[in-house]
């Protein structure tokens, strides 16, 4: 991990850290589905990922919401992979 990023100050291992990796994962799902569904357009998978990163950068959260942050995303991917099938 880099020095001075947020990921290095989670802590290799940590609740935190995987909190934070599982979130990832669930991101790239989401991700890669805008890009599918909007003509392969990279340009909207770009904007959703500056404002994942923008509200995570504008918004200190503390751990619970932290938590809330991270099911709802869960919530939203399998939603998505639910309604529209992974597939899509």
């Amino acid at each position: 991990m880099v020095r001075g990023t947020y990921q290095h100050g989670l802590g290799f291992g940590s609740p935190s850290f995987w909190l934070f990796m599982l979130g990832a994962t669930a991101n790239s799902i989401l991700y890669t589905w805008i890009y599918n569904n909007t003509g392969r357009s990279t340009l909207s998978a770009i904007l959703f990922h500056f404002m994942v990163n923008f509200t995570g950068e504008l918004f200190a959260l503390s751990p619970r919401a932290e938590l809330y942050s991270f099911l709802l995303t869960v919530a939203a991917t399998v939603v998505v992979v639910i309604v529209w099938g992974p597939g899509h």
